[in-house]
């Protein structure tokens, strides 16, 4: 893991066919080999996978079945690290792009040193044999509720996007030297997120003075006094698909879609309607940009 560069495919699993794949690295949230945290040592079937106690890996929910493997009717579900427990079942790869179903035998908890975490798109990665989640603990882990935490990845993979597209954009050398030697990824993997709100916008700058371009919004009524000074950057996040969204279009049919339709006057109000229309229609936009992400990435490995 330690090895791994900005760039570097990387065995993984692509989540919609299941089938091995390659993808290619395009952010480390963490890289720092002098770091010494509590790791959790998961064995199953003759393979340990170590992870932090709040990363994610897929766990096989209902229909743990070699034939339900097969035939792609397995049910996963992100799990922390710190929350499988023996008996659960993992994926693991067989060696000849294939995967199989083993339950976890040993559960540990031991001191270790060094965090890498390289992020890919649309697959979970295959660590010493064993798939696991790119994703681990984010900005929005301590406003979830229980029962919606599984859901996490899948939410972290869309508000990653523009990371992916700023990667596309710039290259890997140029990405990491601002992951890492501007420091954008270590600020971005702490609970405010900076760095992540750094790539996403910046303020504006109204007669010669710098505004934000947020205002009150959903979730001002639920947020606590000392909270509100980050309901800007939290609001950032949450329009990230309203920019995709007028990134696919383009500016005409987004002004007829937020004023002709009256999508942003509906969503401007504290129920966020036409917010929530957005996010339903970029539903089907998002699997479309995910399939030709995973073109690229096949047509990228054919030119490699």
């Amino acid at each position: 893991m330690d090895e791994l560069q900005y760039g570097d495919l990387v065995r993984s699993r692509d989540r919609r066919t299941g089938a091995e794949v390659f993808r290619e690295v395009y952010l480390f949230g963490h890289r720092d080999a002098a770091l010494a945290v509590p790791y959790v040592h998961l064995t199953a079937g003759g393979r340990t996978l170590v992870g932090s106690e709040g990363h994610f890996l897929p766990v096989c929910a209902r229909r743990c079945t070699e034939a339900d493997l097969q035939a792609g009717t397995i049910e996963l579900e992100n799990r922390r690290f710190r929350d499988v427990r023996a008996g659960d079942v993992l994926l693991i790869s067989t060696g000849d792009s294939s995967f199989a179903l083993a339950p976890v035998s040993a559960v540990d908890v031991l001191m270790a040193r060094g965090a890498f975490n390289p992020y890919v798109r649309g697959a979970d990665l295959v660590v010493d044999g064993v798939v696991a989640s790119p994703h681990s603990d984010w900005i929005l882990d301590w406003a979830t509720p229980a029962p919606m935490v599984r859901h996490l990845p899948y939410v972290y993979e869309i508000l990653l996007a523009p990371v992916y597209g700023l990667y596309r954009m710039v290259g890997p050398v140029t990405a990491e030297w601002l992951a890492h030697g501007l420091g954008l990824a270590e600020s971005g993997a702490g609970e405010s997120g900076l760095g992540y709100c750094v790539v996403l916008g910046a303020d504006l700058v109204v007669d010669g003075v710098v505004a934000s371009p947020h205002s009150d919004w959903i979730l001002d009524w639920a947020t606590p006094a000392p909270m509100v000074r980050h309901l800007p950057y939290v609001y950032e996040i949450l329009l990230a698909p309203v920019y995709g969204l007028y990134r696919m279009v383009g500016p005409v049919t987004a002004e007829w879609l937020a004023h002709g339709l009256g999508l942003a006057e509906s969503g401007a109000g504290e129920s966020g309607l036409g917010y929530c229309v957005v996010l339903v229609g970029m539903a089907a936009p998002l699997a479309a940009a995910l399939a030709a992400g995973r073109a690229a990435s096949k047509q990228l490995l054919a030119g490699r």
